[in-house]
């Protein structure tokens, strides 16, 4: 048989009521990862030596072949007899190729030769039963359970006029004409029609996430009787719902958007025609939609500082900064998304990792001045990790040396978000020179490689001579989230952390002084953000031979060409940029797929099947965007000395004058230092050009005044 010759075969395992593909690891695979198609004599083999359930061949583009799958299509099947019903034995004699029973016994594949016509439909419900006929994007099940009369050899066959004869001849309306309200005594298919009616059109971007959403909630629709709608009924109800579509999903999509919301969607409760819920923090519902397109606001002229871009984000990041931000004496909403996102970090964290290879480790420093409600948002994120029963998450909230770092990790947990207080001071302990001890320097060392462990198998920071000392981590996922002020934290760092990578590492968000509420009452965490946290504490992912891995969520193909882009962009801009600019954007890209992975996750059920879309990556690259430009507006800021912030602040003074200081003014302006420091700090000006000295005139006798050179 021809197509046992060709490397297009995967095995595959029944989960879930589901037939899942595998490649020859054991990993979940598909029809669109040819690199890990195998031969038939491999599949075979494995299949014969290891605990799967079959092997299964792929179609594709240019093999020549296509097939046709007839469900419920078999009335008996015996060892001597095999009967099949009516409309399946037309079909069966109409193809008169290579034909089998499916695995289930109720079912039949048959293998053919050919092409199908252009825009052809793809699915038919014929009798009691349904067809399927594809010659690409699809796996057919082989089990050589074959039909004799049909011989074993795959035969050419024309199927335009089998598509044209159980083609409806006039397509079903796109709407029905006036509106039908679920009730008592509405037919279901009517009850189908009318909730696709008021259904919401995606954005850009959304369309899959919109579609598995839809068809999740019609498979919840229930008749008087119980009944329920098929996965035929909820296809043709999908159909009509796509072709109002200003860019249509391709019947390959669609199919697979319906197959996992029966497979993996969770149960929903019969709801009104048209209502797909929105975010409401008491009713959380993690299948949101984005309410509009994400838009990065035009990067700022250098002399402003930076705005963090405002955008409602949905699911459970945009949930736990709403009541962080809503709940809180002084609100700080660029503080509360920091503390948003490293909470779905710390969750998903050792279980999610995109087809890329990032992970959602980050960390985060929330700056803000002193009395202005930056401890509100660490108090919120150990109330959720304990009331979502992950307590093992919340790690310490000061690192004392790197071994302390190490031990939590490694001992404690190797997810562990540090919810630090003063991170500023933390800094500046790291950098002191003359300390007379290295532990704290070390942890400097330790953050940069934690960061980019996270897909270690294992990770060893330090060997000691004794074996049991080295901390080991698997996969260590190290979250930050500190607080500071702003002073503290930019005087914390160095030159050499701009260059190093350690601040590039880090996403800085800034608030500023704000109005207290009147009258603010205590507020309970919301019971629908605690239960979706629960889902992800709780989740554990399995493969399909019930090994413990993380689960890969992909890029829609528009995230993948945005990210891509914005890479490409990185890359160029890099070129003519400083060392510590270039370094800052180095990690933007990363970033912001961390950021888009996390606020996915949230938007989501960890148990069903997603993708990171569009309006994720925009929201991510945004957010990254942000980040690195306001640290590059403060790079003059960080890491001067005093000596260098006392001349900043002498050569403003005698720069505000615009006739000039004089000595002794500048003297009484600056008691505290003394006169010999003083008089070196106004000659250093001078050497650097940025003071003169010049000579004032006068009626009396003339003197010297010191003028800004700016």
């Amino acid at each position: 048989m021809e197509i046992k010759g060709l490397k297009q075969w995967l095995i595959w395992k029944m989960k879930d009521g589901r037939k899942v593909p595998l490649n020859k690891w054991g990993q979940s695979s598909g029809v669109d990862r040819p690199a890990d198609f195998m031969t038939y004599d491999e599949a075979k083999d494995i299949y014969e030596k290891r605990n799967v359930d079959g092997v299964a061949f792929v179609f594709t583009e240019t093999d020549g072949f296509f097939g046709i799958d007839l469900d419920n299509s078999v009335s008996k099947v015996t060892r001597k007899t095999k009967t099949f019903k009516p409309w399946a034995e037309e079909i069966l004699n109409a193809a008169l190729s290579y034909s089998e029973i499916s695995p289930s016994l109720k079912g039949l594949k048959i293998f053919c030769k050919g092409k199908l016509p252009d825009a052809c439909r793809h699915r038919f419900d014929i009798g009691d039963g349904q067809m399927e006929i594809y010659e690409s994007g699809r796996f057919f099940t082989f089990t050589e359970m074959f039909i004799p009369e049909f011989g074993k050899e795959i035969k050419e066959f024309d199927p335009a006029q089998l598509i044209q004869k159980h083609t409806p001849e006039t397509p079903k309306p796109r709407f029905p004409e006036t509106f039908i309200q679920i009730g008592s005594g509405s037919d279901l298919r009517q009850r189908g029609e009318a909730y696709i009616q008021n259904a919401e059109r995606p954005l850009e971007g959304a369309r899959n996430s919109t579609a598995f959403n839809l068809a999740g909630h019609l498979f919840s629709l229930t008749g008087d009787n119980g009944e329920r709608l098929s996965e035929g009924d909820v296809f043709q109800l999908m159909e009509i719902w796509n072709l109002g579509l200003a860019e249509p999903l391709n019947e390959t999509e669609l199919g697979r958007c319906v197959k996992n919301a029966r497979d993996k969607g969770t149960p929903r409760e019969t709801k009104p025609a048209g209502i797909i819920k929105t975010t409401q923090t008491d009713d959380f519902d993690f299948n949101v939609l984005w309410k509009e397109d994400v838009k990065e606001e035009e990067e700022p002229p250098k002399a402003e500082i930076p705005k963090l871009p405002d955008f409602e984000i949905p699911g459970l990041v945009g949930a736990i900064r709403n009541f962080i931000r809503d709940s809180a004496l002084y609100p700080q909403s660029e503080l509360a998304l920091g503390a948003a996102l490293c909470t779905v970090a710390a969750l998903i964290g050792r279980k999610t990792v995109t087809e890329g290879g990032v992970r959602g480790n980050c960390y985060i420093a929330a700056i803000a001045p002193s009395g202005s409600g930056k401890n509100y948002p660490r108090e919120i994120i150990n109330k959720i990790l304990h009331q979502c029963g992950a307590d093992e998450l919340h790690g310490p909230a000061s690192i004392g040396s790197n071994a302390g770092l190490l031990n939590q990790l490694a001992k404690k947990a190797p997810c562990s978000l540090f919810p630090l207080d003063e991170i500023g001071h933390l800094f500046s302990a790291i950098n002191k020179k003359n300390q007379g001890s290295n532990h704290l320097a070390l942890i400097n060392k330790v953050l940069l490689e934690l960061y980019s462990s996270a897909g270690s198998p294992k990770y060893v920071a330090t060997c000691y001579a004794d074996a049991e000392r080295n901390p080991v981590i698997e996969y260590p996922h190290c979250i930050i989230y500190g607080s500071s002020t702003k002073e503290t934290f930019f005087d914390g760092m160095t030159k050499q952390n701009l260059t190093d990578g350690l601040l590039a590492r880090f996403w800085v968000v800034s608030g500023d002084y704000q109005k207290s509420r009147k009258g603010l009452k205590r507020q309970e965490i919301p019971k629908g953000i605690i239960e979706h946290c629960q889902r992800w504490a709780q989740f554990q992912a399995e493969n399909d031979l019930a090994m413990v891995e993380e689960k890969e969520i992909k890029l829609s193909p528009e995230a993948q060409e945005r990210i891509d882009d914005q890479r490409e962009q990185i890359e160029d801009k890099r070129i003519g940029e400083q060392a510590a600019d270039a370094a800052i954007w180095s990690r933007v890209s990363e970033r912001a797929v961390k950021f888009a992975l996390i606020i996915a996750c949230g938007r989501h059920n960890p148990t069903e099947a997603f993708e990171i879309d569009i309006n994720d990556i925009n929201a991510g690259i945004a957010l990254a965007n942000y980040g690195a430009r306001f640290i590059i507006h403060k790079a003059e800021a960080i890491g001067k000395t005093q000596w260098e912030r006392d001349l900043e602040e002498i050569r403003e003074y005698i720069a505000d004058a615009k006739s000039g200081r004089s000595k002794t003014q500048i003297l009484r302006k600056f008691r505290r230092f003394r006169k010999k420091d003083l008089n070196e700090a106004l000659n250093s000006l001078i050497e650097q050009k940025l003071v003169d000295m010049v000579e004032k005139p006068s009626s009396t006798k003339p003197g010297l005044v010191f003028v800004s050179t700016g």
